[in-house]
């Protein structure tokens, strides 16, 4: 196994440069009732930059992105919807044994990340530049893909692609490899991701500046939208793990 190594004091610094981020971390440890804490992880790799255990409020940050504020700021953002209450989409057992699990945990942070990003680029920071590598990769990937696609089954076809769609059409910075992709999904293969992806892109737009109840009601719609199987998914809110 790969050592952890601590890097909190390091993280904290290179908050120094940024009040207004260090203030949401000072709020979420409120809520937590104790310091989170930052760790290098070594089997981090590729676009896994990070990964956030929500309820132990702890940051695992790729080797190379500890100095990374855009994803150090968005670990802490994701942590400060958690503190204000806001629901997730949580996968059941149904949905791991299907192979969608982690892609409903990927919807969850569409919610998130539609809201906050602004915020986050208003401090300067550019969390979509990971998201634009993805639709690069997506994009040349696609060739061979699509006999993969052809033989998924519903449900994981539609949340898939569907996901995918969001990635691209709400997340992603505007370019030629984003304009490409959302091309592609006019493929007939592809065509019910568009069409379902377009109504989640709607309640996740519709939801930014909704209270945490409402974007409850917004990510139910959108579990209905994906016609999931009653024992997939279900919308609930997480506390933090008492310190």
């Amino acid at each position: 196994m790969c050592d952890i190594v601590d890097v909190s004091d390091r993280v904290r610094r290179h908050l120094e440069a940024l009040p207004q981020l260090a203030q949401k971390l000072a709020e979420v440890e409120a809520s937590l009732g104790r310091a989170v804490r930052f760790g290098a992880d070594p089997s981090l790799a590729g676009y896994a930059a990070a990964r956030t255990k929500k309820p132990q409020g702890r940051v695992f940050l790729r080797p190379d992105c500890v100095e990374d504020l855009s994803t150090i700021g968005e670990e802490i953002m994701h942590l400060h919807r958690m503190a204000e209450r806001y629901p997730v989409i949580k996968p059941l057992q149904r949905a791991a044994n299907d192979g969608y699990a982690d892609v409903l945990n990927a919807l969850t942070g569409f919610f998130e990340e539609h809201a906050f990003f602004p915020f986050l680029e208003e401090l300067g920071l550019d969390p979509r530049r990971s998201v634009g590598q993805t639709v690069r990769d997506s994009l040349g990937m696609l060739p061979q893909l699509l006999p993969r696609i052809a033989r998924w089954q519903e449900p994981m076809r539609r949340v898939k692609l569907s996901a995918l769609f969001v990635q691209t059409d709400l997340m992603a910075p505007d370019s030629e490899h984003r304009t490409e992709l959302l091309r592609a999904f006019e493929r007939p293969l592809l065509d019910a991701g568009r069409e379902v992806g377009s109504s989640l892109c709607d309640q996740i737009r519709a939801a930014r500046d909704d209270p945490p109840q409402d974007v409850e009601a917004r990510m139910e719609r959108c579990v209905e939208r994906l016609r999931l199987p009653g024992d997939a998914a279900v919308v609930v809110v997480e506390p933090f793990q008492p310190g």
